[in-house]
């Protein structure tokens, strides 16, 4: 099974939690919101930990059959 992570810019608020502990695949954009730079650098229990630990929940893992 593969997954998708997106974050919601909206509910972002820049806390750069994601960005500690997998600073491979996150950064902050130039409005302090994060983004994913490159999600294939996480398996798919490291990326539901980090969207859990997410202070505003912010980040959503998507599951996907394939």
């Amino acid at each position: 099974m593969s997954f998708t992570i997106s974050v919601d810019a909206d509910s972002c608020m820049g806390a750069q939690r994601c960005m500690f502990l997998a600073p491979a695949t996150f950064d902050l954009n130039e409005d302090g919101i994060a983004e994913v730079l490159d999600a294939a650098t996480l398996t798919e229990e490291q990326a539901e930990k980090i969207a859990a630990e997410c202070p505003n929940f912010a980040i959503a893992v998507e599951h996907r059959g394939d």
